[in-house]
């Protein structure tokens, strides 16, 4: 337990592998037995025998060639992804390492597990991974408008492709931030109320898994050079430094833990709701719901 837990920026488990490996192998393990047992034992039960949501669009027990496709193209992308960044950074093997702390993100993880919810007839759990990141993601269009009009990133969610420390295959690996909601959506055929709540079970185990197993930041020496890597996975240490508006921040106080995660969670989700009644539901409604499913 020890081991596995995340320990300060200069710890030496974070030079090898074993370390990197174990977390990206467990975070996976666990958060997909906790989520698929929630899910299919406890959440759509519930929501089919006591609320009577439509059954049509949660658990058809039929998978479509449209799901068979949107999900054999997310497993492939996310293997490529994950193959093509660390074959372009053999020469910088920490970078490599915090590779694996990296595909833990909640960006990264919807694209495999939706995937995986897809073919496995969960669409209303690929859905609340969706709607889990939508408040980073929508913010990507605001940055990326805001650059080209102005050279300048409104928000700061898109600041750190521009780090000097940030690689090639990172920047040109980054798209799916931008198709992954209407490919989801296309592929559930739009999105269920039923979703959002269980977005945030969803996020809260994603976060308390980062902040349990991964570092916030690992320094290291490079060429007798002090260098240091800013992992902050799920933002489970800290808001993410290039988002600097002084009404978003939660650890200006220095929180204690506990107070900050509550912080960080009822904040997200709140945002998330805003995006969801604001974009995607409305959306959704406008563009799928003439569709025969």
């Amino acid at each position: 337990m020890k081991f596995i837990r995340q320990g300060g920026p200069i710890d030496k488990k974070y030079q090898t592998w074993k370390h990197s490996i174990s977390v990206f192998i467990l975070h996976y393990i666990i958060s997909t037995i906790l989520l698929f047992q929630f899910y299919d034992v406890i959440y759509l039960p519930f929501i089919r025998d006591k609320l009577h949501f439509d059954h049509i669009l949660i658990g058809q027990n039929q998978i479509s060639d449209r799901k068979k496709n949107v999900s054999g193209f997310l497993m492939i992308y996310f293997l490529s992804l994950c193959l093509y960044r660390h074959f372009l950074n053999t020469t910088k093997p920490i970078e490599q390492k915090a590779l694996m702390y990296e595909h833990t993100w909640l960006c990264n993880q919807t694209l495999i597990m939706s995937a995986i919810c897809l073919r496995t007839d969960r669409d209303l759990l690929a859905m609340a991974y969706l709607i889990t990141v939508s408040i980073d993601q929508i913010m990507w269009y605001v940055d990326i408008i805001g650059f080209i009009l102005f050279r300048t990133f409104p928000v700061g969610v898109v600041k750190y492709l521009t780090w000097p420390g940030t690689s090639f295959a990172t920047r040109l690996t980054c798209t799916h931030h931008v198709w992954t909601i209407p490919l989801v959506m296309y592929a559930c055929h739009g999105i269920h109320v039923a979703a959002y709540p269980l977005s945030a079970v969803v996020m809260t185990v994603s976060v308390l898994l980062s902040r349990f197993l991964t570092p916030f930041t690992i320094q290291y020496f490079q060429n007798d050079e002090r260098c240091e890597k800013y992992l902050n996975i799920n933002l489970s240490h800290e808001l993410w430094k290039d988002i600097t508006f002084s009404w978003l921040q939660i650890q200006k106080d220095d929180p204690p833990l506990y107070l900050y995660l509550f912080r960080l969670l009822w904040r997200w989700q709140l945002f998330n709701g805003i995006i969801f009644c604001m974009v995607l539901y409305p959306l959704s409604n406008f563009v799928f719901s003439h569709e025969d499913i």
